[in-house]
């Protein structure tokens, strides 16, 4: 029984650390930064963990109800979702979210 408690002890600690280095303040990126893509929205679009929309520069996706929208996103989603990218932020567009580019994931479909 003496040792399920560091046990315990370091998983609690193995998931703070996981969950810190997953979140990353968009205002660090100086032009560049590293953030963790917590969900795609389409096939140009996704969020990081901070909760801040991404939209990736000089890409434009067909959306959901277009055809090959489900198609674009499926392929974003297999590519970068749940995973740490490098992206240098542009600047903001219409609907204020943020658009950068994405400079070290490759896309493949």
């Amino acid at each position: 029984m003496k040792w399920l408690l560091p046990i315990g002890m370091l998983i609690l600690i193995y998931f703070i650390v996981d969950e810190a280095e997953k979140t990353t303040d968009l205002s660090s990126c100086d032009p560049t930064c590293q953030v963790y893509v917590s969900r795609v929205i389409d096939g140009d679009t996704f969020v990081v963990s901070s909760g801040s929309r991404i939209r990736i520069s000089g890409y434009d996706a067909p959306e959901l109800g277009e055809a090959g929208g489900y198609q674009a996103k499926s392929c974003l989603t297999n590519s970068i979702e749940g995973k740490r990218i490098r992206i240098s932020l542009q600047g903001r567009d219409y609907y204020n979210r943020h658009v950068a580019t994405v400079l070290s994931h490759r896309v493949t479909c």
